[in-house]
């Protein structure tokens, strides 16, 4: 089913009856997106002309597609391996390490992970035949 309601998101897109499709035309004149980008922006009401400056300020680390186990953190694993420039194998262990034991985690798998990707640095970065 599509239409109003059913796809939401700034410019949705739906058929028309004359098989044409219709983009909603955002914020200032659809007021389903209006009422989306104001919930998103944390105010009362969308005003247009406004929405730029809200959405720049607004910082991805605030949000968290498929849980909040990195959000609750008091400093996110993006956080720490930015700041430490630390390559992809380190990453995704701090990744599994910090969420292993929360409630959206995987528990035993984020370890055995994490220990499976020490063991691919190991080989990759710390050859003995080297």
């Amino acid at each position: 089913m599509t239409g109003p309601g059913t796809n939401t998101g700034h410019g949705h897109v739906w058929p028309r009856p004359d098989g044409t499709k219709a983009r909603c035309g955002g914020p200032p004149i659809c007021a389903e997106c209006a009422r989306d980008a104001a919930q998103y922006l944390g105010i009362s009401r969308f005003e247009d002309g406004i929405q730029a400056d809200k959405l720049e300020k607004q910082s991805a680390l605030s949000s968290q597609v498929g849980g909040s186990h990195y959000r609750e953190c008091a400093i996110q694993p993006v956080q720490f391996i930015e700041a430490n420039k630390l390559g992809f194998l380190e990453g995704c262990v701090v990744k599994r390490v910090t969420r292993h034991d929360k409630p959206t985690g995987k528990g035993r798998q984020d370890i055995e992970k994490a220990i499976h990707e020490l063991q691919l640095l190991l080989e990759h970065r710390y050859r003995e035949d080297a």
